[in-house]
This record gives C-alpha cells, sequence and structure tokens, in this order.
C-alpha cells in the first residue's frame, strides 16, 4: 500500500507544482498586443506590460485597465523614491530643496489620484477616472516646471505622463 501512496503523493505534487507554474507564466503576446494595439504610445506600452509580472492572465476588460493603471502607478513609485534620495542631496542647496519639495508633493498628489482610479473604478465610474488619471498627469508636469535640474528626473516624468496617457486610452477602448 505504502508504493501506491507515495506514488499518488507524487502525481498530486507534481499536479500542484504544475499549477502554480502556470499561474506565473508571462502575459501571452498576443493578449499584450491587443492591449496596446490603439494607445498613443505603443512601444512603451508593448515594453511596460512585457517586463510587469502579471499572474492573472488579464483576458477581462477591467482587468486590462486596473493592469494599465497599476503600471503608471507602480512607475510614479519609483519617480518617488527617486525624489526622495534627490531630496536627501539636496541639502544645503535651498533653491533645490524646495523644488524637489514641490515635486514631491506633486507625485504624492499623483499617486493618490491613480488610486482614486481604481477606486472608481469599482463604482464604475469610468469619465471619473479618466479624469483622475489626467489629473495625475497635470500633477507630473507641475513638478517638471519646477526648477529642480534634473534631467533624470525630466525623463522620468515624461515617461510617467506616457504611461499614464496609455491607460486613459486603455480606459477608452475598454470601458466606453
Amino acid at each position: 500500500m505504502k508504493p501506491v501512496t507515495n506514488n499518488v503523493a507524487l502525481v498530486l505534487s507534481f499536479f500542484i507544482c504544475l499549477s502554480s507554474v502556470s499561474s506565473n507564466r508571462p502575459l501571452d503576446n498576443n493578449i499584450i498586443a491587443e492591449i496596446c494595439a490603439d494607445v498613443t504610445y505603443k512601444d512603451i506600452c508593448l515594453e511596460s506590460f512585457r517586463n510587469e509580472n502579471f499572474t492573472e492572465d488579464l483576458r477581462g476588460k477591467s482587468d486590462r485597465v486596473v493592469a494599465a493603471v497599476k503600471i503608471a502607478s507602480n512607475n510614479g513609485s519609483e519617480i518617488a523614491i527617486h525624489i526622495e534620495k534627490s531630496l536627501d542631496q539636496s541639502k544645503g542647496k535651498p533653491e533645490s530643496k524646495t523644488a524637489f519639495e514641490a515635486c514631491e508633493a506633486n507625485f504624492d498628489t499623483a499617486l493618490k489620484k491613480l488610486e482614486d482610479t481604481l477606486e472608481s473604478m469599482e463604482n464604475e465610474e469610468y469619465e471619473k477616472m479618466k479624469d483622475d488619471v489626467s489629473s495625475a498627469i497635470d500633477d507630473a508636469n507641475d513638478c517638471d516646471k519646477g526648477q529642480h535640474g534634473d534631467p533624470v528626473l525630466s525623463e522620468k516624468t515624461k515617461l510617467f505622463c506616457k504611461l499614464c496617457e496609455n491607460a486613459i486610452d486603455i480606459m477608452s477602448k475598454y470601458l466606453n
């Protein structure tokens, strides 16, 4: 009886491992191409969806919208970390410190707007979602208009805005 029990346990272990591997596979390129087909910044969309580790398959329309917003939000979080480091390095430079503090506030607000977008999704407030993402773009642009003097931050901000524009395009495609 023991060999049968061991074999059953082995087979069950195999299927459990197989199912966990398949649930963490990268997104299908056809799904990514479909999501990014009609966005303003297609290359950025394709790259960002390929680089994210989504465990869900994103076959549902709302899943795709949430993923696009999360991509922008993740990027914004990375920018917030960059700003924090820049703020730490700007000690003794009052004008730089003031500019980075303003950027920090701008990106805090932008990230909050992206969080609001996901809450609006739950309530099916689709126009509000687009407005919130547009506001996040405005907040990011306000940071970039400041005199922070950081070309890396400027490039990161431009990418954030493009990811947000793509999120709006994906919302328009799937939620209208």
